[in-house]
C-alpha cells in the first residue's frame, strides 16, 4: 500500500472513479506487480493478455504493460469505467464483469430479468468466485476504513510517491540506473 496506493489514488481521482476500487489490486494481486495467475493473468490488476492489449498495454520480450503500475492502473480504470457504461451504471455488475468478463454478467442480467428479478448484482446466478468478488471488495474497503471498529491494527502509510518515471529516450541497463540513482542494483 505505501508503494502503490500513491500512485494508484490520483488516477482513481482523476478519473472519477470511486477510491475504493484501489483495493481490486490488493483483491487481483495482494499488490504485487509481479504476480501471474495459472490462467495467464499478470500484473497488479491481473490483465490477460488479450485484455491488457485492447486497453493499450504493450506487451513485447522486453516490456509487458501489464506488469506497468502506472500503465496498467489506468488501463484499469479505463476497462472499468466502459464496464460501469455497460451495465448501465452498476458499480457492483461492472466489478463482476471485471472479474468474470462483460459476456458471462451480461448473459446473467438477462437470465436474471427473464425471471422477473432486477439484473443488478445481488440477483445474478454466478459461479462461486465472482459471487464472492464483489462482497470482498466491500468487506476489505469497510475493515480498512474502520479498523479501530473491528480491532484490526494497520501500518501507518504515508502518502507520498515512492516511485518517479522518467522518460529515459530508449533502453537503459538497469545498473546505469541504480548509479544514477544512488541506489544498489537489486533496489
Amino acid at each position: 500500500a505505501n508503494r502503490y496506493f500513491p500512485i494508484i489514488e490520483p488516477i482513481l481521482k482523476a478519473n472519477g472513479i470511486p477510491d475504493d476500487f484501489k483495493y481490486l489490486a490488493v483483491i487481483e494481486s495482494s499488490l504485487n506487480h509481479r504476480a501471474s495467475s495459472s490462467a495467464g493473468a499478470v500484473g497488479l490488476w491481473q490483465f490477460m493478455s488479450g485484455t491488457g492489449k485492447r486497453f493499450g498495454l504493450k506487451q513485447d520480450y522486453w516490456y509487458d504493460g501489464r506488469r506497468d503500475v502506472l500503465a496498467s492502473t489506468q488501463a484499469a480504470l479505463d476497462y472499468l469505467q466502459i464496464l460501469h457504461d455497460t451495465f448501465d451504471g452498476s458499480w457492483p455488475n461492472a466489478i463482476a464483469a471485471y472479474n468474470a468478463g462483460e459476456g458471462r454478467i451480461q448473459r446473467a442480467v438477462e437470465q436474471s430479468k427473464r425471471r422477473g428479478g432486477s439484473g443488478e448484482f445481488w440477483t445474478l446466478d454466478l459461479p462461486r468466485q465472482t459471487t464472492e468478488y464483489v462482497p470482498r471488495l466491500l468487506a476489505l474497503a469497510d475493515i480498512i476504513k474502520n479498523a479501530d471498529k473491528y480491532g484490526v491494527k494497520l501500518p501507518a502509510h504515508p502518502n507520498k510517491p515512492h516511485l518517479q518515471q522518467i522518460d529515459a529516450g530508449g533502453q537503459v541497463d538497469l545498473a546505469v540506473v541504480a548509479d544514477l540513482g544512488g541506489i544498489s542494483l537489486g533496489e
